[in-house]
């Protein structure tokens, strides 16, 4: 079975915070969030990520550091931290060190 779509939403009682958000995998994705009446909408195509200004008006995010948070953020819906050899991710071991009581590698 291979997911296709996901649509969550959440309510924060304490903060009266609405959160809506949809995914179309792989690439294609919109959040709302409603903080007490202050509406903040974004969302992406899989090449440009995009908001809604105070006025209504889209703006398109074109910079080379918002197309890289895109690229980290396909590769997360996708799953691609899961896969051993996915070319945008890397792990590695810094080395063990004893905190308090505590024994490395428990």
């Amino acid at each position: 079975m291979k997911l296709n779509n996901v649509f969550s939403t959440g309510v924060l009682i304490l903060l009266c915070v609405t959160i809506k958000q949809w995914y179309q995998f792989p690439n294609r994705w919109r959040q709302e969030v409603n903080f007490m009446g202050l509406n903040h909408i974004t969302g992406g195509n899989g090449k440009h990520g995009w908001l809604v200004d105070r006025n209504g008006k889209i703006k398109i995010e074109k910079s080379d550091e918002a197309i890289k948070r895109i690229k980290v953020s396909i590769s997360m819906f996708a799953l691609d931290y899961m896969n051993p050899n996915p070319g945008n991710f890397s792990l590695s071991l810094q080395g063990l060190s004893k905190v308090g009581n505590a024994l490395p590698g428990l």
